[in-house]
């Protein structure tokens, strides 16, 4: 399943600092939005994007 994560300064919602396209696999269960933000945030620090208690996300869905 993909998802899009857009990640943003906790202290401004906007602009978008970083989005990307998150693909979860495994086990055929659905993960849900919160498990997405997760692997985007982790992705997030994984490339320096800003700290952990500076970051947060939103995850939606969209056909792509």
């Amino acid at each position: 399943m993909k998802c899009i994560v857009d990640i943003f300064c906790i202290d401004q919602r906007e602009p978008t600092l970083w989005a990307d396209i998150v693909s979860l696999e495994g086990d055929s269960s659905h993960p849900n939005l919160t498990i997405f933000k997760q692997a985007g945030l982790k992705l997030a620090l994984l490339d320096k994007r800003g700290q952990a208690d500076s970051l947060d996300a939103d995850a939606h869905i969209e056909i792509i």
